[in-house]
C-alpha cells in the first residue's frame, strides 16, 4: 500500500479532500509508522550488506609532517596512501592519528588533529579497521566473515575493549576478526555509525553485515512501509488512532479506534515470534505475550492499557 493509498483511507473517514490537508494526513502517517517500527526488534526491518576490509597493515611509508599541523605530504607517490586507508590510522612509534582525508592528487592526508612529534619526515604504519556503516543503520543484528570456512559469528564489544589494545597494530593482524565494535564519530561522519573489526586484517576480508535499519518517513505517494504489505491495514488503523486523539474525539470513539488498532498489532506480533525475534516493552526486552497488548499506542485518557 502507498502513502497515497494510506492518505485516502484517512480521507475516507474524516471526509477532507482538501489538497492543503495532504501535508497534515502525511505526518499523522508518519507518527504512526514511527512509533510502530519503534515497538520492536521487527524481522522487516532487518537487512544485510557486505563491508570489505582490504587496508592490510601497510609499513615505512614517508610522510613530511609539521608540527601543530593537521595534514602531512606523503615523501613521494609510493607513500601515498589509497582510498582504502580513508578513515583508518597512521602509527609513527610513538602516536596514532586518524586518516579523515586522502588527496591522491596533491600527496597529502588531512588527520583528526594536529600533529604532535616534532617537524621532520617519519616512516609510518598506515591501516584500517573500519569502515562507514549505511546511513540507515540502526543496530547490528550478526556480522560474519566470509574467507572463514566456519563461517563463526564476530563479538561484539564496546569500543573501549577494542581500543585497549594500544596504538601498535603491528603483529597482532590475523586472517579473520573476531570482535567488532560500532561507534558514532560526529566530527568525521555526523550522524553516521562506523563498524571496528579486532584484531585488523592482514588481508583482503569480506563480511556480511546483517543489521536492522532505521525506517525512513514516507513522503512521496508512491512510498511503501518497509513491512510487509500483507500488515499495512495496521498502519492504517494506528493513523486512524493518531488522528482520531488530534481531532479530539470522544473517549467512545478513541477506544473502539484503539481496540481495533490492538488487533493489527496482535496479528505483526504472531508473525513476529514465528521469526524468533523480541519485541521490546518501550525498551525492555523480552518476548511478547500477545494475549494482551504490551503497549500503550497514543496518550490519551480515554483508553487505559489493558
Amino acid at each position: 500500500m502507498q502513502l497515497s493509498e494510506i492518505r485516502q483511507r484517512l480521507i475516507d473517514v474524516y471526509g477532507n479532500t482538501l489538497t492543503s490537508e495532504s501535508t497534515f494526513y502525511n505526518r499523522i502517517i508518519n507518527d504512526a509508522y514511527s512509533k510502530l517500527c519503534a515497538m520492536g526488534s521487527w524481522w522487516w526491518l532487518e537487512t544485510s550488506t557486505v563491508l570489505n576490509f582490504q587496508a592490510t597493515i601497510a609499513s615505512a611509508h614517508y610522510v613530511t609532517a609539521v608540527e601543530g599541523a593537521s595534514t602531512v605530504i606523503a615523501s613521494a607517490a609510493g607513500d601515498m596512501l589509497s582510498d582504502d586507508y580513508l578513515y583508518g590510522w597512521m602509527y609513527t612509534g610513538e602516536h596514532t592519528y586518524r586518516i579523515r582525508s586522502i588527496n591522491s592528487a596533491s600527496l597529502t592526508m588531512t588527520l583528526d588533529g594536529e600533529w604532535l612529534e616534532v617537524s621532520s619526515v617519519y616512516s609510518v604504519d598506515a591501516w584500517n579497521d573500519q569502515q562507514l556503516l549505511p546511513s540507515a543503520f540502526d543496530a547490528v543484528v550478526s556480522v560474519v566473515p566470509m574467507n572463514d570456512p566456519n563461517r563463526r559469528p564476530l563479538r561484539q564489544v564496546d569500543p573501549e575493549v577494542i581500543a585497549a589494545n594500544g596504538p601498535d597494530m603491528s603483529g597482532l593482524e590475523e586472517e579473520t576478526a573476531r570482535e567488532f565494535a560500532v561507534y558514532r564519530d560526529a566530527a568525521i561522519s555526523g550522524d553516521k555509525f562506523f563498524i571496528r573489526i579486532f584484531p585488523p586484517p592482514q588481508e583482503e576480508c569480506e563480511y556480511v553485515i546483517k543489521y536492522r535499519r532505521t525506517p525512513v518517513a514516507l513522503s512521496s505517494d508512491t512510498d511503501v512501509p518497509l513491512l510487509p504489505e500483507k500488515f499495512h491495514s495496521a498502519i492504517v488503523d494506528m493513523a486512524r488512532l493518531e488522528l482520531a486523539t488530534v481531532a479530539g474525539l470522544s473517549g467512545n470513539e478513541v477506544l473502539s479506534m484503539e481496540r481495533q488498532a490492538m488487533r493489527g498489532m496482535a496479528m505483526i506480533m504472531r508473525d513476529q515470534l514465528r521469526h524468533g525475534n523480541k519485541l521490546r516493552r518501550f525498551g525492555t526486552s523480552g518476548i511478547v505475550n500477545f494475549k494482551e497488548l504490551p503497549v500503550k499506542l497514543t496518550n490519551y485518557t480515554a483508553g487505559d492499557p489493558i
